[in-house]
């Protein structure tokens, strides 16, 4: 039963602090170092030969044995057994004021505390670790006198003998039996923290066998107020708060977590695996939902999104509240003193502490709130019906993709005729009816087709041209127009326009060519000096989407996971947001192909990422240039497209030259480009099964906004650096 290994690991504690309590029951002259005499070093002699090794004088150190034992010059601080040879003793009874320790101004021993220490020298010097590194020790139940046979009668437990041999040494005597209305009572509110019902109480006076209260005890453990009640101390020394503790201490789902704690007592959870799964749940293999919810004690600080706040300072303490509470909870350690110099009572160091520093320094998530419930990083914790609705709509949307998938074969014959058919039309000159209807929703494109100027037609709006300046070159060749970016200073500037808020669905993109791994702003609508705003960045080949708010960790970044662009080629590269607020209601296509990310950081929250600085091409507000990068055909959408919408967009400017190509001349990619034009425009079934994957996606956004998250421990995949 939890409570019996409770007790045991109270007895070991108790039998092994308490074996001075013995000591004395059969030496009542026995001294114990951590209780008697470490107190004192501490106060009158450590300031000077303790542990902090800048401020120690001589090199005498009596916080550990072997500096207290160390021969200095032909004489010892302490002589185990011989306080007449031991410099210490003599120090401090030395009549010679140049002599005498401590020295004058500083804290002095009364004659009290000097006899202790002689006779603690006398009795041999013990010196103890600190309590929380010292190995519990079993300890010899003491005999009780048998002065009082009823007394003597009265222990009958191995704890009962500790608690009568120090009643008789204080000349006292135990209490009677409890009657049974006190004990229920007692034990009731010891094991659930409430009263007992008269139910319960009557049950228990009227069961007149021998093992009735044993039977009490069982049925209270096996209560749900049990392991609540238990978690009720857990939890305040785990620093537990609903809210986020300072600034506007708003609203924040921590329960799971206190739920956990509360399930591991009422589960009989071992104590090593509670531990385990607090403090690193989310490292173990394969962890479950459980392990990570379990780290939100790492999680349980105060957090705060006040406008003055230094983020990385904030972030610091963050982890030092960590550091320290896992030192009080785990380790029985006030380890804070040490984040400024060696710890004068505790034996860590200053270097120590910032090693265990280093552990809890990886977070994957910023330092501020975003005045949000689920701050970064975060899990879903569905109910269970919740699960089963996820599981539903995962099969179907499975079944709709497998179809989807299929369908490429039940039409391979009608593509083949189609795809013969219009290359005919091509290879004879005659006129092509391929410009298929741009999705719903445009509402900016810049074919950026003039070859030469200073202005490009907005075809949508030919009254509001967009501005080109610098040393931006205008392409002919490989595509029918675009533009390159070739120094700093390029840039094309389309005023404040497409000016999205946090909750907007939209879609944008172009297509875009690289020389290599060049990292820079293509599309920009952000402040640079309040890093606020949206941004599609190529950085190195991968393609990154910054949706941002005030800190640069605040907000979302997600970056593609491969490096997906050619250098010296023409990639379309799509984004398209859906108004969640969240860095996976974030999808980015290349050359119409949804790409695997990397979420860098999903910490957008309350805040809006609209900014007034005008929409740019090349260059983030005055920095992030796109040097030697080059744009072509500029597109924005006010809704979110579908994946077949952003491959119908990446593949029909490029259909009449791959119809041109010889059948068998063409290549995997050319074939498969061609395909997913002829199903996104000619095969009502695919679009239909499209919309049908999209819909899928849309329910199982909205099932998430009811989901309860809970804050939790994660590991950044790159580590930050502790000094």
């Amino acid at each position: 039963m939890m409570i019996l290994k409770l007790i045991g690991v109270a007895l070991a504690l108790l039998f092994a602090t308490s074996s001075n309590l013995v000591a004395q029951t059969t030496n009542p002259a026995a001294i114990d170092f951590s209780r008697d005499i470490r107190p004192l070093l501490s106060d009158a002699c450590f300031a000077c030969h303790g542990p902090a090794e800048a401020a120690r004088e001589s090199d005498l150190r009596l916080d550990t044995q072997a500096g207290a034992f160390a021969d200095l010059d032909g004489h010892k601080a302490i002589v185990p057994g011989k306080p007449e040879e031991s410099s210490l003793y003599q120090r401090l009874i030395s009549k010679d004021v140049d002599e005498r320790m401590p020295p004058e101004g500083n804290k002095k021993l009364t004659a009290e505390q000097i006899e202790l220490l002689r006779r603690w020298i006398e009795q041999g010097a013990d010196y103890q670790e600190h309590w929380a590194f010292e190995p519990p020790v079993k300890a010899s139940p003491p005999s009780p006198a048998k002065e009082n046979a009823a007394i003597a009668d009265w222990s009958r437990h191995e704890i009962d003998h500790f608690i009568l041999a120090r009643l008789q040494k204080e000349g006292l005597v135990p209490n009677r039996l409890a009657p049974h209305e006190t004990l229920i009572r007692r034990v009731t509110f010891d094991l659930t923290g409430l009263p007992p019902t008269p139910d319960e109480v009557d049950a228990f006076l009227n069961d007149q066998s021998p093992d009735a209260y044993e039977r009490v005890v069982d049925r209270l453990l096996k209560s749900k107020h049990y392991g609540e009640h238990m978690a009720r101390f857990w939890l305040d020394v785990a620093r537990y708060g609903d809210t986020h503790g300072l600034h506007l201490d708003n609203y924040r789902e921590m329960w799971p977590y206190r739920d956990w704690v509360i399930r591991a007592f009422n589960d009989n959870m071992p104590f090593d695996q509670f531990t385990i799964e607090q403090l690193a749940g989310d490292l173990l293999p394969n962890a479950t939902l459980d392990q990570q919810v379990a780290t939100g004690f790492n999680r349980c600080h105060v957090t705060t999104n006040e406008g003055g706040t230094i983020p990385e300072e904030f972030y610091v303490r963050n982890v030092i509240d960590r550091v320290d509470t896992t030192g009080q909870v785990f380790m029985g350690l006030t380890l804070g003193c040490a984040v400024c110099h060696e710890h004068k009572y505790d034996p860590i160091s200053q270097t120590e502490y910032y090693q265990l520093f280093a552990f809890f320094n990886n977070i994957d998530g910023p330092a501020m709130d975003g005045n949000v419930k689920d701050h970064a990083p975060f899990v879903y914790v569905p109910t269970d019906e919740q699960t089963k609705a996820q599981n539903a709509i995962a099969v179907k949307r499975k079944e709709i993709e497998e179809t989807h998938r299929t369908r490429r074969e039940e039409v391979t014959a009608a593509f083949s005729a189609w795809t013969a058919w219009q290359s005919e039309l091509v290879k004879s000159g005659s006129r092509m009816r391929l410009q298929a209807a741009d999705p719903e929703g445009l509402i900016l494109h810049l074919p950026l087709d003039e070859k030469s100027g200073e202005k490009a037609a907005n075809r949508l709006d030919e009254k509001k041209p967009a501005t080109v300046a610098g040393q931006a070159k205008w392409i002919d060749g490989q595509r029918a127009g675009g533009l390159q970016f070739t120094d700093k200073d390029s840039v094309v500037s389309l005023g404040n326009i497409a000016a999205f808020k946090r909750a907007d669905k939209f879609s944008f993109g172009a297509w875009i060519r690289t020389p290599g791994d060049v990292t820079g702003a293509a599309i920009s609508k952000m402040d640079q000096a309040r890093n606020t705003g949206y941004e599609l960045q190529i950085d190195k080949r991968r393609v990154r989407v910054l949706l941002a708010r005030s800190a640069p960790d605040l907000g979302m970044n997600v970056l593609t996971s491969n490096e997906v662009l050619k250098p010296n080629k023409w990639h379309h590269v799509l984004v398209t947001y859906d108004g969640s607020a969240r860095a996976t209601g974030v999808a980015v296509f290349v050359n119409g192909k949804r790409q695997n990310v990397d979420i860098k950081s999903d910490q957008l929250g309350q805040y809006d990422f609209n900014t007034g600085k005008p929409l740019q091409l090349g260059r983030r507000d005055q920095t992030q240039p796109f040097i030697g990068g080059s744009i072509d055909d500029v597109r924005f959408y006010n809704r979110q497209l579908s994946d077949s919408e952003a491959a119908q967009i990446a593949i029909t400017a490029e259909i009449e030259p791959l119809l041109a190509i010889d059948a068998d001349q063409r290549s995997l990619e050319q074939v498969e480009r061609l395909m997913m034009f002829y199903l996104t425009q000619y095969d009502s079934v695919y679009r239909d099964q499209s919309a049908a994957i999209q819909k899928q996606r849309e329910e199982e956004a909205a099932l998430k906004k009811n989901i309860t998250t809970s804050l939790v421990f994660r590991e950044r995949k790159d580590v930050r650096q502790a000094f």
